[in-house]
């Protein structure tokens, strides 16, 4: 896409491009998402950015309108970069990092770490490191406005050695702590310590989806479908566990439970049954997003 193309897209508030790119106006200190509902800039205000890293690497920080922090997944689907890179972002997505060095995530890839960061740097403008630890601030978020976990849970479950470094690393990134976000949330929209809300936008069916699932040998290959709800027990490279995804008596969403032994498989397992259930094909609009969340 060109400057142009991305001009359009903002003026026109166009969905289709969340995602594909980001605009920041020089005078705020903030990113936005190509719908942002704020009053449109001119255009000499503006400057265009390809990734949500390469905003929060410029120290922007994310519009409180559009929220293109909150709901991640339904804003970078759109990655146009070697295999490479995309499967080494499927990883760090699922806390890859929160368990394994990057030798070890190279390795995996049959690379070098040297080549490995150059490429993330070449195509993305940050290296896969600073990238994990911005996936893991966004994921607790949305576990701090989403669940009522403790806070020092959430930052084990999101791949943070300490709660120090949490504190320091959250702080950094969204400019205000995670005591902060946490008194941002909406207690009648908090789910148990275990639960996970996976929220999606219009036009996304959970009965229909659990049919689909079911034809295709659901009940044999990836879980047992019953009663209105999927269920099946997971192996991790580090825990076992098993978990339950029902659909939300409250929000266009699902409730996604999870009972295990370490809680720093959250990452992997959201992702795993966001993908599952392909909820990233029904993207969030802005009146779907949780008040005081955008």
């Amino acid at each position: 896409m060109q400057t142009k193309d991305f001009s359009e897209a903002r003026k026109n508030r166009d969905r289709q491009y969340n995602g594909r790119f980001y605009f920041s106006v020089k005078t705020t200190g903030t990113f936005c998402c190509p719908s942002c509902p704020a009053a449109l800039e001119a255009e000499e205000n503006v400057f265009y950015l390809k990734n949500i890293f390469e905003a929060l690497a410029l120290g922007l920080r994310p519009c409180v309108s559009c929220r293109p922090d909150i709901f991640i997944e339904d804003y970078f689907g759109d990655c146009h970069t070697i295999p490479i890179v995309n499967k080494a972002l499927a990883l760090i997505c699922d806390g890859y990092l929160g368990f394994y060095s990057l030798s070890d995530l190279a390795a995996k890839l049959s690379v070098s770490d040297r080549y490995l960061r150059k490429l993330f740097v070449a195509h993305l403008g940050i290296p896969p490191v600073k990238i994990s630890r911005y996936f893991n601030t966004l994921f607790a978020q949305k576990l701090l406005l989403t669940s009522n976990s403790k806070i020092t849970d959430i930052a084990f479950a999101s791949g943070f050695g300490s709660l120090r470094q949490f504190n320091d690393v959250f702080k950094a990134i969204l400019g205000k702590t995670p005591k902060t976000v946490r008194a941002e949330s909406e207690s009648g929209q908090l789910t148990s310590c275990n639960t996970l809300l996976l929220r999606y936008g219009p036009g996304f069916d959970f009965r229909s989806r659990l049919a689909e699932l079911e034809q295709t040998g659901a009940n044999e290959k990836n879980g047992v479908i019953s009663q209105g709800c999927y269920r099946r027990e997971f192996q991790t490279d580090h825990t076992s566990g098993h978990l339950v995804v029902t659909e939300s008596r409250s929000m266009p969403a699902l409730e996604l439970k999870i009972i295990c032994g370490d809680i720093r498989c959250y990452m992997e397992i959201y992702y795993k049954i966001r993908r599952l259930f392909n909820l990233d094909a029904y993207p969030l609009c802005k009146q779907d997003h949780p008040p005081n969340a955008g």
